[in-house]
């Protein structure tokens, strides 16, 4: 962890990936995320099998969260309920990179999305394959542009 003056200490990442879903997990690390006492910048979740009610538990941890700039949630099972709860989490956030290939999010999971998406003025990295996006959903694409 590095020493940041008057700051909290920093530490890199929380790299949790292949850990498996379970609810003391969660539970535990939604607590740790909320509470931190250090600046964790990257979180790695992916290959948790993770779902929508899992994803609910985490996003209360996100909301107010300031220092997370990478989310990996690749290779889980989030589907249309958990990008709403995502999407809702990460409203305020400073995310820089959104890392949710591999899961199962559809078009109704982008839609929900779409409106953290279209605002965020932090995202620079956005990974959404593999998530069975049809036509619907690709029509949200090019709202989520960057408009500089």
């Amino acid at each position: 962890m590095e020493p940041t003056g008057d700051r909290r200490p920093v530490c890199n990442e929380l790299n949790l990936t292949a850990n498996g879903h379970d609810d003391n997990l969660l539970v535990e690390t939604e607590a740790r995320i909320r509470g931190m006492t250090v600046d964790c910048t990257t979180i790695d979740f992916r290959c948790c099998r993770l779902d929508d009610e899992a994803m609910e538990l985490l996003c209360q941890a996100l909301v107010n969260n300031k220092s997370i700039t990478t989310l990996d949630l690749r290779s889980n099972q989030i589907g249309e309920t958990g990008a709403q709860h995502l999407a809702r989490g990460l409203h305020e956030s400073t995310i820089h990179k959104l890392l949710l290939g591999h899961n199962r999010l559809g078009d109704k999971g982008l839609k929900h999305l779409a409106g953290f998406l279209a605002s965020s003025i932090t995202l620079e990295v956005l990974d959404l394959s593999d998530n069975d996006i049809g036509e619907i959903g690709m029509r949200l694409l090019p709202s989520l542009s960057y408009k500089g």
